[in-house]
């Protein structure tokens, strides 16, 4: 199974070289201004692919998805997406699950203060395979310049305790790339750098 992985595209996501592959995964932050207007665009966009499995995690600029899931579900269903909003699918043995909540940080959607977060990451499966949530664990892919790591110390424990296979993010741009634990592959798969630039690629992950 190949794995095609980006996200935090913000609405240029037609600047994005999609590779090909078995299952695309986007880990949040399509929306950038009007959310109906972008979630329609955004699905349309993904409906043009080929591969076989679509998968999207809504991220902090994705209001909607937080103020009216139900609209947002039908929407990429329409066009063949899997939408997942704390909740998991199986696809050809390999168990996926997507969260898109992130440490609290000003008004944005899908944030909570970090000892919150515990009440959702308790929700991910012991047996899950690839872990989706729009933001990165602490310590891991999550360095913002002149600040430091960001990411959720929650989210650390959590997949230390539960060890998916793959860890797959976005959220902060500057953490793109790939590191390594004893049990887990984590991604950051942020295709924009800090200034809204598309300047990064969609990984392709090989199972």
């Amino acid at each position: 199974m190949k794995i095609v992985a980006y996200s935090d595209a913000h609405w240029y996501f037609d600047k994005v070289s999609v590779p090909k592959g078995d299952v695309l995964i986007y880990a949040g932050d399509w929306c950038s201004g009007d959310g109906f207007k972008n979630t329609i665009a955004f699905a349309r966009k993904l409906s043009q692919f080929k591969h076989k499995y679509k998968i999207v995690v809504a991220g902090n600029h994705d209001l909607i998805a937080q103020q009216n899931p139900a609209l947002v579900r039908n929407i990429f269903q329409e066009s063949g997406v899997i939408y997942l909003q704390d909740e998991g699918i199986k696809i050809k043995g390999i168990n996926f699950y997507g969260s898109p909540w992130t440490p609290q940080f000003n008004n944005w959607a899908f944030m909570k203060e970090d000892s919150q977060l515990k009440h959702y990451w308790r929700k991910i499966p012991n047996y899950t395979n690839v872990l989706i949530t729009h933001g990165p664990a602490y310590g891991i892919l999550d360095r913002v310049p002149n600040v430091g790591s960001v990411g959720s110390m929650s989210l650390e424990e959590a997949i230390m305790k539960k060890k998916p296979m793959i860890h797959i993010c976005g959220h902060i741009h500057s953490g793109y790339g790939i590191m390594e634990s004893e049990h887990t592959y984590f991604y950051n798969v942020s295709v924009c750098n800090d200034s809204y630039d598309v300047v990064n690629k969609p990984m392709e992950i090989v199972l």
